[in-house]
C-alpha cells in the first residue's frame, strides 16, 4: 500500500505494489553498482600512483599532497570494497 516497487515493465510507481504485475524495488542494487564502480576507480588512482612511483622514484614520496592523495584514494578503495563485502547477495 503506497510502497515503492517497480512494474514488470521497468516503470517506476508509487502505488499498487500489492498487485501480480509488480515487484518490490531492490534497494541494494544501485548502491552495489556504484561501490563497484567507486572503489574500482579509486584502485585504479591509486595504481597509476604506484606506477608513477615506479617509473620517476621514490622522491614522490617525499611530496606531501602526492603522499595524501596516493593513501587517500587507497583508503576510499578498500572502504568500498570492504562495504560491497558486507552487502547480502542476492
Amino acid at each position: 500500500m503506497g510502497s515503492t516497487c517497480w512494474r514488470a515493465t521497468g516503470i517506476f510507481s508509487s502505488t499498487g505494489c500489492e498487485r501480480s504485475n509488480c515487484r518490490l524495488a531492490p534497494r541494494t542494487e544501485p548502491l552495489k553498482a556504484y561501490l563497484i564502480t567507486t572503489g574500482a576507480a579509486f584502485a585504479l588512482i591509486f595504481a597509476a600512483h604506484v606506477a608513477r612511483i615506479s617509473a620517476e622514484g621514490v622522491h614522490l614520496v617525499k611530496e606531501p599532497i602526492f603522499l595524501g592523495t596516493s593513501l587517500l584514494s587507497l583508503a576510499v578503495g578498500i572502504w568500498a570494497w570492504r562495504l560491497l563485502r558486507r552487502m547480502p547477495r542476492a
